[in-house]
């Protein structure tokens, strides 16, 4: 558990949560003590009891528990104070903890705007009540590293909208430290005890899921509809398939039509973008490129998939005015990006007698790391402003509402046809007039000159906005044509072969700047201007490349049989 650098006013931690959670079979069976000494290669190192007090927390609407989101405030326990755990869409649950106030029924002003996004305009309210005695068990390897703890768990729930009281035992197992025993094998070891004392993997997703009755299984048990029922035993790898297929179904199922398939997509869009909105404010690294490449794809959704079929006039300007507020925060966010490109190009930087040193290798980092704590709290500004919350109320308005707003091709497929010919198009159009003429232009003059950087940044970004607007559609589950799929290649190995020159602009910029701040702190430039020659000098070469390769694969675009 790390302390959030560069974002103090939480008060909070962040931990990736790495746990397994059990049950016992049979809801009658007596809770079982289980000696932990038994465990090979594993010594128990601590045994804590606590009694811990939970209240959980959501709209009325439940906005929390539908993107996977809980709130609590733990009274009791060493972790006591306000907890907000998230999946991420990727696999791996999140937690973060805010510390208590004064006044400890309060919340904290930080976890309202953590979750800002997710609540929307509605207020926060108790939900469930959980009373916890806890047997926290610690584990340690031979080299004393604590690399697990199993908690034993006896539970009361209330329900406070049905006043419905529920009670289980439970059991978790959480990875801590890295160790000389692995992950897996420590979740093994457990479970082999497990299953001799009738103790099998939960299905429950979380205790606040079971507290309001949402766990259909447990309730067929708890209330005797189905006295025969037992838990079977589902490792989490199969249950990950069958989330995954369960997911694929409800994809499929929902694109029907061209309004349910955009629909779908632009969900899975709004998920995503709040995801990763949850993992910058969580310090989780690259999140800010995961928030620009949701938002840009969005855009380009929106933009393809959306725009060209507006029923109405003001349907068309709503849809305008949610376009320029992604374009804006999508600008906003570029300065925390160009420091993760950055970062990236000065990790491949060895130091080289006479040219880089490595003083002047630290003297460059720590202005990286300069500009990476500034740019994280711009980041939070644009997170936390009107701006941003006008653009995914903009956006969402525009999801609720998409039925009224655009009017489709009742098929899919022509629907997703029409729009890879509007992508197919855009891009085609970089092959015309003055920049076909530029394209026969003599290559060296081409590569030597900077400014031709221009047109090859747009034929990127038209080939990125192409290749998200495709990615989107395909995660819905609809197949796509031999010719769409070999248009969604052709966008992403444009937009991926162009990014490595826009990526060295980025560093030459940066460069540029640094150099600036070498002469007012009066430190050596000589490292700066020798990397600054390099990247110069292969800038060069780039565009010597994308001199032949842009306008080939333009012509490949051209070829297409987009009917």
């Amino acid at each position: 558990m790390a302390t959030l650098k560069g974002m103090a006013q939480y008060m909070a931690t962040h931990h990736l949560e790495v746990e397994r959670k059990y049950e016992l079979a049979d809801l009658t069976s007596p809770a079982v003590e289980i000696d932990w000494n038994q465990l090979e290669n594993l010594t128990v190192v601590e045994t804590v009891q606590e009694h811990l007090e939970a209240t959980y927390f959501d709209t009325p609407c439940n906005q929390l528990g539908k993107n996977m989101i809980a709130l609590r405030r733990r009274l009791g326990g060493y972790d006591q104070g306000w907890h907000i755990k998230f999946d991420d869409r990727a696999g791996a649950r999140h937690e973060m903890h805010f510390d208590l106030l004064a006044d400890e029924s309060k919340m904290p002003a930080a976890v309202n705007r953590f979750l800002q996004s997710a609540v929307g305009f509605e207020e926060l309210g108790e939900k469930v009540s959980l009373i916890t005695d806890r047997t926290r068990t610690v584990l340690a390897d031979s080299s004393g590293v604590r690399v697990a703890e199993i908690c034993r768990d006896s539970v009361a729930a209330r329900d406070f909208s049905t006043d419905i009281e529920r009670t289980w035992n439970e059991w978790e197992v959480e990875l801590l430290e890295a160790g000389e025993v692995t992950g897996e094998e420590i979740f093994e070891a457990c479970e082999k005890i497990f299953s001799a004392n009738g103790i099998v993997p939960s299905q429950s997703s979380a205790k606040i899921a079971r507290a309001l009755g949402q766990d259909a299984e447990f309730e067929a048990r708890r209330t005797g509809a189905d006295k025969k029922y037992a838990v079977s035993r589902v490792s989490a790898g199969e249950k990950k398939k069958k989330s995954k297929k369960r997911a694929s179904q409800r994809r499929q199922a929902a694109a029907a039509s061209s309004i349910d398939l955009l629909n779908t997509a632009l969900d899975a869009l709004l998920s995503d973008l709040l995801s990763w909105e949850l993992k910058f404010r969580a310090g989780v690294p690259d999140s800010v490129h995961g928030l620009r490449q949701t938002i840009r794809k969005v855009e380009s959704l929106l933009r393809f998939a959306a725009r060209p079929f507006p029923r109405t006039e003001q349907a068309a300007q709503q849809m305008d005015a949610a376009l320029e507020g992604l374009r804006g925060i999508y600008r906003s966010l570029a300065p925390a990006r160009d420091v993760d490109i950055v970062r990236a190009f000065l990790a491949e930087v060895g130091t080289e007698p006479g040219a880089v040193t490595a003083t002047a290798r630290q003297e460059l980092e720590e202005m990286l790391a300069d500009d990476a704590e500034k740019n994280s709290r711009e980041v939070l500004k644009v997170l936390d402003s009107d701006g941003f919350a006008m653009m995914r109320s903009d956006v969402a308005a525009l999801q609720d509402n998409l039925a009224h707003e655009v009017e489709l091709p009742l098929n899919c497929e022509n629907f997703v046809n029409k729009v890879a010919k509007r992508i197919r198009k855009s891009l085609v159009a970089f092959n015309k007039d003055e920049l076909k003429q530029l394209w026969k232009s003599d290559p060296t003059e081409f590569a030597y000159d900077m400014l031709n950087n221009d047109p090859l940044f747009r034929v990127r970004r038209a080939a990125q906005i192409g290749r998200y607007c495709m990615e989107a559609l395909t995660a819905t589950g609809i197949e796509l044509t031999d010719d769409q799929q070999q248009l969604a290649h052709l966008c992403t190995d444009l937009h991926r072969e162009l990014s490595v020159l826009s990526d060295e602009q980025v560093t030459l910029t940066w460069l540029q700047s640094a150099a600036r701040r070498a002469v007012r702190r009066g430190q050596d430039r000589l490292a700066i201007g020798y990397l600054m020659g390099r990247s110069s000098y292969y800038a060069v070469g780039l565009r010597l490349t994308d001199h032949s390769y842009v306008p080939s694969q333009l012509k490949a675009l051209k070829k297409l049989d987009l009917k």
